[in-house]
């Protein structure tokens, strides 16, 4: 629910969201500061999630990252539920709380709905099989043949076991899920090679569950992200697909630009493109830009769509670079803003002031992501023109290779590197290379 500006005043979930909604508007029924909120409100937008689950986790993502000032009773950690790993016990438990008393916990959350949380434990177990009885017993119970506990309070070799799962879902409810697969996969292979093919067996499909987990908790994240981009700056739609743009040179020389796009937060690499500046001499970034911008806007069509919004590395001259180029193709209508790396302010074709975002919100990390992955592919091409610019130079100085054989070197080979290490026979294949001039080239360049 958002209020004058598209200020988020409050984030909530529902499985009928007309139900939901029409409860905020009972009249005289309604709490007094239910009818302040809706009061304030001019605006409803809404998320579609496939489970209770997926709704949980992005209604705390949203109100963590915005902090609305009608959720007021989730800043109290002692009023919702929280996940506790009871790491004062012998063999921790994950449990439910709603206070953090013991100081030997780790705790994680909090949360906004107890009943969905219960069936996030629930599915967690089969990943993390860990004890959940209070009192520990002298035999394993159900849940060890459920294979939902590995058993220490009867076998000495699975407390160990259950120590390093212990662990690990410590590193997931922290985040660290990557690291959790790579201690998942190295151990899976360890027992493999020593033939322990049941134990092996295990840490797969353990492996497997958490790969469907995370991959699931990964289009959460980014529709979260980009949710969370359409509010923050005011766009009437999400931006399904994005576009970063930068520009590589060394003072001006061998200049050429990238432009990366991302659908619904992932790298659609065919719709990547670079550029060699050509118009553009000396140094003059804002000129770049405008550009290869310009330059991108005429592949647009067909295959080649436009795109929902333009991320321009840069602070506020590189961003008025780009909108200058965009007015003058009448394609102002397209959002740009920029995002200068120090600060990592982010500059809007709206405002003049530049808009700070917390460093843990989802929206700054996917624009990190599309300037930066901009950055390498721009950087990436920048070495490779000037590499070839060195064979190039390096092939002139040897007696014998005129520009036709040159010519055929590079359109063989393309690269320093692959003419290195060709072998002189794959050089005296090429047209007007003799077995000698091979040996000789080979020389010149391992040893120049």
């Amino acid at each position: 629910m958002k209020g004058e500006g598209g200020a988020v005043l409050y984030v909530g979930k529902a499985a009928s969201l007309r139900k939901r909604v029409a409860s905020y508007f009972a009249g005289r029924l309604a709490h007094p500061r239910t009818r302040s909120l809706v009061q304030r409100i001019r605006r409803i937008a809404y998320l579609v999630t496939r489970s209770e689950i997926e709704a949980l986790l992005l209604e705390a993502n949203f109100i963590r990252d915005l902090k609305p000032p009608y959720n007021v009773e989730l800043k109290d950690d002692k009023s919702y539920p929280m996940l506790k790993l009871t790491m004062g016990e012998e063999f921790p438990r994950l449990v439910i709380t709603r206070n953090r008393s013991d100081r030997k916990a780790f705790y994680y959350g909090p949360y906004t709905d107890v009943k969905t949380l219960r069936q996030a434990v629930s599915y967690l177990k089969r990943i993390f099989p860990i004890r959940s009885c209070r009192t520990l017993p002298k035999t394993v119970c159900l849940e060890y043949h459920l294979k939902q506990c590995v058993g220490p309070c009867e076998f000495a070799g699975a407390r160990e076991v259950h120590r390093r799962i212990v662990k690990e879902l410590d590193l997931f409810l922290r985040g660290e899920s990557r690291e959790v697969m790579r201690e998942l996969e190295a151990r899976m292979r360890l027992m493999a090679s020593r033939l322990e093919f049941e134990e092996a067996s295990r840490l797969r499909d353990r492996l497997r569950a958490l790969e469907d987990m995370l991959g699931q908790t990964r289009m959460l994240d980014l529709g979260s992200a980009l949710e969370e981009l359409r509010l923050h700056l005011g766009l009437a739609e999400i931006p399904h697909r994005i576009h970063g743009f930068d520009i590589s040179n060394i003072q001006g020389r061998a200049a050429v630009g990238s432009r990366v796009s991302f659908l619904d937060g992932l790298a659609e690499k065919d719709q990547y493109r670079r550029f060699r500046v050509r118009t553009v001499a000396g140094i003059d970034d804002y000129a770049m830009i405008q550009e290869i911008v310009g330059r991108s806007l005429e592949t647009h069509g067909g295959a080649d769509p436009f795109p929902d919004l333009i991320l321009i590395d840069g602070g506020l001259g590189h961003l008025n670079a780009a909108r200058k180029v965009l007015a003058e193709r009448h394609r102002e209508k397209i959002p740009a803003i920029s995002l200068a790396k120090e600060e990592e302010e982010i500059y809007r074709w709206n405002l003049s002031q530049p808009l700070r975002l917390p460093r843990r919100s989802r929206a700054l990390r996917l624009l990190q992501q599309v300037r930066d992955e901009a950055h390498r592919f721009a950087v990436s091409y920048h070495k490779n023109l000037r590499a070839k610019a060195m064979v190039a130079s390096r092939l002139d100085d040897i007696r014998g290779v005129g520009p036709a054989i040159k010519k055929r070197l590079m359109q063989r080979f393309g690269d320093v590197q692959a003419i290195q290490r060709a072998s002189p026979g794959e050089l005296a294949g090429v047209e007007g290379v003799s077995a000698r001039l091979a040996e000789t080239i080979l020389e010149m360049l391992r040893t120049g």
